[in-house]
C-alpha cells in the first residue's frame, strides 16, 4: 500500500480523531468493574489478584505489569497456545468476550498497578529523618513545632491526601525551608505510602489495614488540567503551551502515590518559574489530585507510536497475510481484513485477536506453521496498517 504524503497527514489527522474518541468513552467507565468481568470469564480459576483466586498462573495484582493497552494485546496473544492448552486440560471453556468486557477486563488489569501498596512501617519511620521532616515537624518527642504535628493524623488518611497536603502548602514550606537552608525533599518509589503508615500508626485507635485510593475521575481531572494552569506550560494532546514537556510523552507507568511523588518533586522548580511569571500556584481540593493523576495515567493506554510502512511488512513477515488477503475477493484461509468488524481502538482488535485464536490455532497446525509471537511495537505497528486501510477505504 503506497502512501504520499497528503494521504498520510489525512490518516495521522483521522487516525488521531478515533483515538481521542475512544479514549473519551475510557474515561467514562469505571475502572474496577472489570472485576466482575475477570471473575465471570473464568479468569480466576488460574489467576489470582493478590492472593485472591487461582494458583495455576501467576497473582496479577502481585506482578507488577507496567505497559500500556497494546503490551496487553500483545501479552494476551503470545499466551494464547499455552493458555488453550492449560483451560482443555482443566476441562475449562475459553471465554468469548464482548468489546465492552475485554475493554472493561483490559482497564481492570491496567489499573491494579495504580492501587496504593500496604506500605513498609519502618522504612517510613526512618524517611522521616532522611527527609528532614523533624526540622519543621514533631512527631512524639522529637522534632520541631514550625509546621503541624505529624503525630495527630487521622487514623483513615491516605497517602494521595497527604500528597494533596502536602502540595498545598508547598509555597509556604518552600519559603521556611529557604529560610532554614533546608533542601525540597524528593520523594521516590513507595515513600509516601510507607511514610503514610508510619504516621497513622502513632494514633492509639490506630487499627492496621489495606489502604486503597480512590481510582479518581479522568473526566474530572482533564477539566482540571485546564481550571488549574497546566496548559500555561505544559502541552497535552496537542493543546498547551511548550514552555515545560509534553505530558503526554511521559510514561506515567507509576502508582497513583508514585505518581504524585513526581508532582512534588517537580514542584521546586514550578515554583521558581510561576514566581517570575507571577502565576498562582494551583491548590487541590477534595479528590481533585487523584482525578488529575487518574488522567495522567490514563493518557497512555491507547497512545500509539505505531507506524504504518513497518505495520504492512510485519502483516507479511509474520504470516498474517498467508491467511489474510487484504482483498475480499482472494480465497484465503481466514476472513479478508476487508471484511473485518471496525477498528476503532487497540481494545477492538485485542478482543477480535483473543477470540479468533482458537481457530487461528487449528488451521495453522493443519498449515504446518508456527504461531507467531507479537511484541508490542508489532501489534502497534500492525494496528496502524489497518487503520490506515480503514481511513483509506472506509473499511478496516
Amino acid at each position: 500500500m503506497k502512501i504520499n504524503i497528503s494521504i498520510f497527514v489525512m490518516i495521522l489527522l483521522l487516525s488521531y480523531n478515533y483515538a481521542v474518541t475512544a479514549q473519551e468513552e475510557l474515561f467514562a467507565l469505571n475502572p474496577l468493574e472489570g472485576r466482575q468481568v475477570f471473575k465471570n470469564k473464568g479468569c480466576q480459576n488460574c489467576h489470582a489478584i493478590r492472593g485472591q483466586g487461582g494458583k495455576v498462573a501467576m497473582d496479577l495484582g502481585r506482578n507488577e505489569y507496567y505497559g500500556n493497552a497494546f503490551d496487553l494485546a500483545a501479552d494476551l496473544w503470545n499466551h494464547s497456545p499455552i493458555m488453550q492448552e492449560v483451560m482443555a486440560e482443566m476441562n475449562i471453556k475459553r471465554p468469548v468476550f464482548e468489546e465492552d468486557e475485554m475493554k472493561q477486563l483490559m482497564l481492570y488489569l491496567y489499573y491494579l498497578r495504580y492501587l496504593n501498596k500496604t506500605g513498609n512501617v519502618l522504612k517510613g519511620k526512618k524517611l522521616l529523618s532522611e527527609k528532614g521532616c523533624y526540622n519543621c515537624h514533631k512527631v512524639r518527642d522529637i522534632g520541631n513545632e514550625i509546621g503541624p504535628r505529624l503525630d495527630k493524623l487521622p487514623t483513615h488518611v491516605s497517602p494521595l491526601f497527604m500528597a494533596q497536603t502536602m502540595w498545598n502548602h508547598g509555597p509556604e514550606m518552600a519559603d521556611k525551608m529557604h529560610e532554614l537552608n533546608l533542601p525540597w525533599p524528593k520523594f521516590e518509589n513507595d515513600d509516601i505510602v510507607d511514610l503514610t503508615n508510619y504516621l497513622r500508626i502513632l494514633r492509639k485507635d490506630a487499627q492496621p489495614e489495606e489502604m486503597y485510593t480512590n481510582p479518581g475521575n479522568p473526566q474530572k481531572g482533564k477539566e482540571l488540567i485546564k481550571s488549574k494552569g497546566c496548559l500555561n506550560c505544559h502541552t497535552v494532546q496537542g493543546q498547551g503551551s511548550e514552555i515545560a514537556i509534553d505530558l503526554t510523552e511521559i510514561e506515567f507507568n507509576r502508582n497513583v502515590t508514585e505518581m504524585a511523588g513526581l508532582l512534588w518533586n517537580h514542584g521546586e522548580r514550578m515554583l521558581v518559574s510561576m514566581k517570575k511569571k507571577k502565576i498562582a500556584w494551583p491548590k487541590f481540593k477534595d479528590e481533585e489530585m487523584g482525578d488529575l493523576i487518574s488522567y495522567l495515567y490514563y493518557l497512555d493506554f491507547m497512545e500509539s507510536g505505531g507506524n504504518v510502512g513497518r505495520g504492512e511488512e510485519l502483516f507479511d513477515n509474520k504470516g498474517c497475510a498467508s491467511c489474510h488477503n487484504t482483498k475480499a475477493k482472494t480465497e484465503t484461509a481466514g476472513p479478508a481484513i476487508s471484511e473485518f468488524e471496525s477498528l476503532t481502538s487497540p481494545v477492538k482488535l485485542t478482543q477480535i485477536m483473543w477470540n479468533h485464536a482458537p481457530d487461528m490455532e487449528i488451521k495453522m497446525k493443519k498449515m504446518e506453521l508456527d504461531w507467531p509471537e507479537l511484541t508490542k511495537n508489532d501489534i502497534e505497528d500492525i494496528y496502524n496498517f489497518l487503520s490506515a486501510r480503514k481511513v483509506l477505504t472506509g473499511k478496516n
